[in-house]
């Protein structure tokens, strides 16, 4: 957990302190298939082409696959205005329940408990438990937002103990719905 400030958009500061940061980065087995397809490419080139043509282009795959891959990691954190999965944010003021869930509940919730409507970010490779937070904004398309976190305790009480910046307290509770 990080308390260092950071905007929420580019060029416009932001005084709230972080109360919660976890980067969800890709698996080992992400980063190993872009290196391998890196090298099965430069094989057949350098066979082609010869020795320099393969590692030359070894080379550029392989910081393309790092770029691609590096892409993928996605950054959840928690502010007292805001909670950020992703790219997408959520006012705090919008918040309703929040539950961490366990990895069997986290199974259901994303398979035979999911909405379709809902926003996922989910890292399965990563972590198996989440957090599932309710949006409780009529205009909001998404019922609710499931996240992927290996610390669901603490982006729990993180979400729980912002406060919103406009006051609209909504309620909130911790415990999983049975």
């Amino acid at each position: 957990m990080d308390r260092e400030r950071q905007p929420s958009a580019p060029g416009a500061p932001d005084s709230s302190p972080l109360r919660f940061r976890e980067v969800l980065r890709p698996s080992l087995w992400l980063w190993l298939a872009g290196f391998a397809a890196a090298a099965f490419l430069a094989i057949a080139y350098g066979g082609a082409l010869g020795a320099v043509a393969g590692w030359l282009c070894f080379a550029v795959l392989a910081a393309l696959a790092v770029w691609v891959v590096g892409r993928t990691a996605a950054v959840v954190s928690v502010d007292d205005q805001v909670l950020r999965a992703g790219r997408a944010t959520l006012p705090l003021e919008f918040v309703g329940r929040v539950r961490a869930l366990d990895e069997a509940d986290a199974a259901i919730a994303r398979g035979p408990g999911a909405d379709a409507d809902a926003y996922l970010l989910l890292r399965t490779s990563y972590s198996r438990r989440a957090v599932a937070v309710e949006v409780v904004d009529p205009r909001d398309p998404h019922p609710y937002w499931l996240i992927s976190t290996r610390q669901p305790e603490l982006l729990v009480s993180a979400i729980m103990g912002a406060t919103p910046p406009s006051g609209g307290a909504t309620q909130r509770s911790a415990q999983p719905e049975r």
